[in-house]
């Protein structure tokens, strides 16, 4: 539910970017220089009924991992901070790194969180709603090796911890965690990394849990 909530909440958010313009005299020549990091902000308003009213920001940059390979993407990382006005908040790292001509690339995501929230208990002579709290961490990190031309392999692992507390104790509070390795198969023609034209993307992931605990 958490992945769920969290793919939501970027994809209903709006952006807006920041752009300089440099006045330029068209008698002179003058070289271009490349930024090697690109800075952007994306805030974040949204509204629904489980969180109410939601707002945030997401700032995230692009850059060169090695100034003299032209060949790698640039890498992207990022923040996401979101507070809801019943008292939620999530914050989350994403990272997505190409090294060595993209023969090599890295992902690392971290997320903690807390979500309040209701559910409805009909057991009683007067049903009602209660409130309980779920306190959210999950970390993802991967990393890949270019096999050949546009296919990769590699390994991952992540961790995810849940625990959740209920209104009035009406129900016994609840601990889970799971954790494993993953490993990971990817075949990437696109002609661009974050705004193709052309190409495909197939990705195959296999877990492996080696821990799953319920309190």
């Amino acid at each position: 539910m958490q992945k769920t909530l969290l793919i939501t909440l970027l994809l209903l958010s709006f952006s807006y970017s920041w752009a300089q313009e440099k006045t330029t005299d068209s008698t002179k020549t003058s070289k271009t220089k490349n930024k090697n990091i690109d800075f952007n902000v994306m805030p974040y308003i949204s509204y629904n009924r489980t969180l109410d009213f939601m707002f945030g920001a997401i700032p995230m940059m692009m850059y060169k991992t090695d100034k003299t390979d032209t060949i790698s993407p640039k890498s992207l990382s990022g923040l996401t901070a979101i507070y809801t006005t019943n008292k939620s908040y999530f914050v989350c790292s994403f990272n997505k790194w190409h090294f060595n001509e993209d023969k090599w690339r890295a992902q690392l995501f971290a997320m903690t969180g807390n979500q309040n929230s209701q559910f409805f208990m009909d057991d009683f002579d007067a049903p009602t709603f209660y409130d309980f709290s779920t306190k959210t961490t999950l970390v993802s990190v991967s990393v890949l090796r270019k096999i050949f031309k546009s296919f990769y392999g590699g390994l991952g692992y992540s961790y995810a911890h849940y625990d959740t507390t209920y209104q009035d104790d009406i129900q016994p509070a609840s601990t889970s965690h799971t954790n494993g390795l993953q490993t990971i198969l990817l075949y990437d023609t696109r002609d661009a990394i974050y705004y193709p034209t052309k190409g495909n993307k197939i990705k195959s992931k296999m877990d492996y849990l080696s821990g799953m605990v319920w309190k």
